[in-house]
């Protein structure tokens, strides 16, 4: 079984056990719920559950064979039209709420999270706004811990056009290499200069600043045009002073 493969299938929302059978089906070409649980690891009764769920989301299909029931996997672009299924959804449900939320006055909004998931929320919102962003600080802790979800982000930003400038210190350059310089700038300051693993980035009119609290990560979220603006600033004066690698 592909670890790699499984990984990114739950990435895109299915569950361990979701990802395990479908692999297990396309690799068998289709086959009998018993002989897609004994391939996948998992149990037969848990198998047909699985089996079902994904008949729901339109990746399992089934037929009889010789009186027997035989589960056939659909082709993996299904995935992607499920995705575009969510994203509309998504966009029309957007539209709704935005009518029944009163308006506010344009003012600093801050959260604070210290999960995994606000990581990817960073990132996520990156590659929806299809805007360059500002990089600022230690490079690799966020790929340490959603090593998956970085290479899929890597790609998606690079075939939607969006270019990072990043200010990292120097003993950090080696990371940035093997992250990657297509559609992407670096300058150098000298380690010094940065708090121990601390990260800022800038987006649209977001900032999000990365602090390392003992096993933790802390993520503030600042939405605020001006509070971006202030970043960015002090982010292209220190990029005139920083060395190209």
């Amino acid at each position: 079984m592909a670890v790699s493969l499984q990984a990114e299938l739950e990435e895109l929302g299915l569950s361990a056990n979701e990802a395990k059978v479908y692999l297990a089906l396309l690799e068998l070409g289709g086959a009998k719920a018993s002989e897609a649980a004994a391939h996948a690891g998992i149990d037969r009764t848990v198998a047909y559950t699985v089996l079902k769920r994904l008949g729901e989301k339109g990746l399992v299909f089934h037929f009889f064979r010789e009186g027997s029931k035989i589960f056939s996997p659909a082709k993996p672009g299904r995935l992607v039209h499920i995705l575009e299924e969510k994203v509309e959804l998504a966009r029309e449900t957007v539209l709704r709420l935005e009518k029944i939320a009163p308006e506010q006055e344009e003012e600093a909004a801050v959260e604070v999270a210290k999960d995994a998931s606000a990581i990817k929320r960073i990132y996520d919102e990156i590659l929806n706004e299809k805007k360059d962003f500002l990089y600022f600080g230690y490079v690799g802790r966020g790929r340490q811990v959603l090593p998956q979800y970085f290479k899929i982000f890597e790609r998606r930003r690079i075939r939607a056009g969006i270019k990072r400038r990043m200010l990292v210190g120097k003993s950090t350059l080696k990371k940035v290499v093997e992250a990657g310089f297509e559609f992407a700038e670096v300058r150098l300051l000298p380690d010094e200069f940065f708090a121990e693993q601390a990260v800022t980035i800038v987006y649209g009119r977001k900032t999000a600043i990365v602090l390392p609290v003992k096993h933790e990560m802390v993520i503030i979220f600042i939405d605020s045009p001006a509070v971006a603006e202030a970043y960015r600033k002090q982010f292209l004066f220190l990029w005139k002073t920083a060395k190209k690698p």
